[in-house]
C-alpha cells in the first residue's frame, strides 16, 4: 500500500472537477429554447449543442484518461480545468451557433479530464491491496455526477430567468476556478504513474484516436436521426471501427488496448452493462420531464421539484451501494430500475403528484446503486497502469447509453409527450431493466456457487 492517503480534503477539488461534466450535459437542456430565439436556430439545428458535448466528451473520457495513464493524473487534471475555462468564456461570448458548438467540443473535452484523473488516484491512494476502494470516497464520486446531473435543468432554468441564456454558459467557470485553485492547495504531490519518467507525444496513437472519434460522429449521427438512417452513414461507421480495430491490434501504444480488452471479458462485460444502465437513466432523464410538462402540464420549476425525490435516494443509495458487495449493489439497483419504469407505464396525466413522487424516488434507486457499483468493479478489474483510459472508456459508455435513449426518445416521442409515449418508453426500457436484473442475479447467484463449493473443500 502506497503511504499516502486520499483524505477529504484531498478528494475536494476532485469532486468539483466532476461536477463539471454532468452540470453541463445538463443545465443546457433548459436554455435551448433561449438559445434558438437568440442565434434564429431551430430546435433541430440548438440539438447539437448537446451532442457535440456528448460526442468530445465519448472521445475525450478515454483520450484523458490515456494522457493521465502517461503523464500522470494531476497535470490532465490542471489541463481540463484550463479547457473548461477558456471554454466557458469562449461560449459566452458565441456571436453565433456554430462558434457556441465549436466552444461545447472544448468544454466536452476539458471536462472529461476529472473522472479518468480521480479514478487514477483513487485506485492509487484510496483502495486495498486487491483494488477495492474506499467505500466513502467511491460514494462521494458517484454522488458529486448523479446529484449535479439532477440538479442541472432546475439550475439552468433559474440561470435564465435571472441572467439570459450566456450565463448558463459561462456558469462553469467559477466552478472550474474552484476546482484549480483547491487543486493547487490539496491534491497530493508524486502521481505520475512512471515515477519521474514522463510519458512522450509517441505514446499517444493519434490515428487511433481520429478513427475512433470518426466512428463515434457516425454512430451519433445515426443515433440522433433513428428515422433517417443512411446506409452509407452505417457503412462509412463500420470502416471507421474496422480501421480502428486494426490500428488498435497493431500500435505499439494503442489508444485503447483492444488485445488487453479481448483478454478481459469481465473489463468488457462492465461496460456492456454500464451502456444499458445509462441507456435507461437518460431515457428516463430526458423523457419523464418531458411528459410531466406537456402531458401533466407541470411549470418548468414543478418539474424540476417533482424529479427532486431522485436526486436525494440516488445519493442515500450510492452511499449504501459503495458498502455493499458490486454485485449486490448491482442486482439491487436493476430491481429499482425495473420497479421503477414498470411504475412509469401506470401513470397518465391525471396522475396525483404522491404518485409521481413516489415513481421519482423509486427511480433513484438505480440511479445510486449501479453507477457506484460498476465502478467498483472496474477498479478490480482493470490494471493500475491503464486505470485512466478504462475509466474514461466507462463513461464513453455511459454516452453511448446516452445516444441510444436519445434516440429512443425520437421515436417513442415522435407524436408528442403524451401518456401512451411514456408508457411506449417505459415498457422498452424496463425490457431492458429486467435483462439486467436477470444478468446481475446470474452473476451473483455463480458467485454464490463459487463461495459454496470452496467452504464445502475446506
Amino acid at each position: 500500500m502506497p503511504p499516502q492517503r486520499l483524505t477529504v480534503r484531498n478528494l475536494t477539488p476532485l469532486l468539483f472537477g466532476l461536477t463539471l461534466n454532468p452540470i453541463n450535459s445538463s443545465i443546457i437542456a433548459t436554455a435551448l429554447v433561449p438559445i434558438g430565439d437568440a442565434v434564429h436556430a431551430t430546435a433541430a439545428e440548438t440539438a447539437w449543442l448537446i451532442a457535440a458535448l456528448y460526442l468530445a466528451t465519448s472521445v475525450g473520457q478515454p483520450l484523458m484518461g490515456r494522457l493521465a495513464d502517461v503523464y500522470g493524473a494531476i497535470p490532465v487534471f490542471y489541463a481540463g480545468v484550463a479547457l473548461t475555462i477558456a471554454a466557458g468564456l469562449g461560449g459566452s461570448l458565441a456571436p453565433s451557433l456554430t462558434v457556441l458548438i465549436g466552444w461545447r467540443v472544448v468544454l466536452g473535452l476539458g471536462t472529461s479530464a476529472a473522472y479518468p484523473a480521480a479514478m487514477i488516484l483513487l485506485r492509487r491512494f484510496a483502495s486495498d491491496g486487491d483494488g477495492r476502494l474506499h467505500p466513502g470516497a467511491l460514494s462521494a464520486v458517484t454522488i458529486a455526477g448523479q446529484v449535479s446531473i439532477v440538479i442541472g435543468p432546475t439550475l439552468g432554468g433559474l440561470l435564465v430567468l435571472f441572467g439570459g441564456w450566456r450565463t448558463t454558459v459561462i456558469a462553469v467557470v467559477p466552478v472550474a476556478i474552484c476546482a484549480g485553485f483547491l487543486g493547487l492547495l490539496w491534491l497530493p504531490r508524486g502521481t505520475t504513474p512512471r515515477g519521474d519518467a514522463r510519458g512522450s507525444m509517441r505514446e499517444i496513437d493519434v490515428a487511433g484516436i481520429v478513427t475512433f472519434a470518426a466512428g463515434l460522429t457516425l454512430m451519433l449521427v445515426t443515433l440522433l436521426r433513428p428515422q433517417h438512417v443512411s446506409p452509407y452513414a452505417l457503412s462509412a461507421m463500420a470502416l471507421c471501427f474496422a480501421a480502428w480495430f486494426r490500428i488498435e491490434r497493431r500500435s505499439r501504444a494503442p489508444f485503447i488496448d483492444v488485445r488487453i480488452l479481448g483478454r478481459n471479458w469481465r473489463l468488457l462485460a462492465v461496460y456492456g452493462r454500464y451502456v444499458g444502465i445509462y441507456t435507461i437513466f437518460y431515457s428516463i432523464f430526458y423523457g419523464f420531464p418531458q411528459w410531466l410538462e406537456q402531458a401533466h402540464h407541470a411549470t418548468p420549476a414543478q418539474a424540476g421539484l417533482l424529479m427532486l425525490p431522485t436526486s436525494l435516494i440516488a445519493s442515500a443509495c450510492a452511499l449504501l451501494g459503495a458498502r455493499l458487495r458490486p454485485k449486490t449493489a448491482l442486482l439491487l439497483g436493476c430491481v429499482g430500475a425495473l420497479v421503477g419504469t414498470l411504475v412509469l407505464t401506470q401513470l397518465h396525466a391525471q396522475s396525483s403528484a404522491y404518485a409521481i413522487l413516489a415513481a421519482s424516488a423509486i427511480l433513484g434507486i438505480p440511479n445510486g446503486m449501479n453507477p457506484v457499483s460498476e465502478q467498483a468493479t472496474l477498479a478490480l478489474h482493470a490494471h493500475v497502469n491503464s486505470m485512466g483510459v478504462a475509466s474514461g472508456l466507462l463513461r464513453t459508455a455511459g454516452y453511448i447509453g446516452a445516444m441510444l435513449a436519445s434516440s429512443l426518445i425520437a421515436i417513442t416521442f415522435g407524436g408528442g409527450a403524451h401518456d401512451a409515449a411514456l408508457h411506449r418508453l417505459a415498457l422498452i426500457v424496463s425490457i431492458l431493466a429486467a435483462l439486467l436484473v436477470l444478468v446481475s442475479g446470474m452473476r451473483l447467484a455463480r458467485d454464490a456457487a463459487t463461495r459454496s463449493a470452496i467452504q464445502s473443500m475446506r
